[in-house]
This record gives structure tokens, C-alpha cells and sequence, in this order.
């Protein structure tokens, strides 16, 4: 990528919604999160909540063997968090290590 990109929730919830129907598998979201995290092309506005969605909602994908396991549920549950920032994801939808 030449250019930066503004990642906004609304695009992770596209994300999430092409899981939803089928067309991206879940697990799919690790490498997705991890480019975004790593890449110093995507940014987005970390001192706003929607920026702050953003970021949490990435890193979560990027490493979900110690946040979040990537499941359908989980991503169901993401895609709440992106559009209103109510958290719904419990001690069960973790990854290897507990929070």
C-alpha cells in the first residue's frame, strides 16, 4: 500500500457481515487485525470511542489465542461493539490465556 487508509468501525463491520453471510471465514480475521495493527498505512482516530473500537476490535482479531476466539458468536458480538460500543463478550469467548 502507497497510501494511508482511515479505518473507521463501520469497516470492520463490514467485515464482521461478510463472515456473517458466509463469505469470509472467521479465522480469516487474525491476519486481517494484524495488518492493521502492523501496518503503518492504516490509521484510525485512537483518541476518539470510534477510533478506540477500531483498535481494540483489531487487536482482539489480531491475537485471538490471548483475547478472543474468532467464531461466529465472537463476531456477532464484535460487530455490537463496533456499532455502539456496548461490550457483550464474556470470560467464555477468550482465547488460550484468561483476562
Amino acid at each position: 500500500m502507497e497510501s494511508e487508509f482511515k479505518v473507521s468501525p463501520e469497516h470492520l463491520v463490514h467485515l464482521c457481515d461478510a463472515v456473517l453471510s458466509g463469505d469470509l471465514d472467521a479465522t480469516e480475521l487474525k491476519a486481517i487485525g494484524f495488518c492493521i495493527v502492523s501496518s503503518d498505512h492504516f490509521h484510525w482516530e485512537a483518541d476518539t470511542p470510534m477510533g478506540e473500537r477500531v483498535a481494540e476490535t483489531a487487536y482482539d482479531w489480531s491475537s485471538p489465542e490471548t483475547n478472543y476466539r474468532l467464531t461466529i458468536e465472537t463476531v456477532r458480538k464484535f460487530r455490537k461493539r463496533l456499532l455502539t460500543g456496548h461490550n457483550t463478550l464474556t470470560h467464555a469467548d477468550h482465547g488460550g490465556f484468561k483476562k
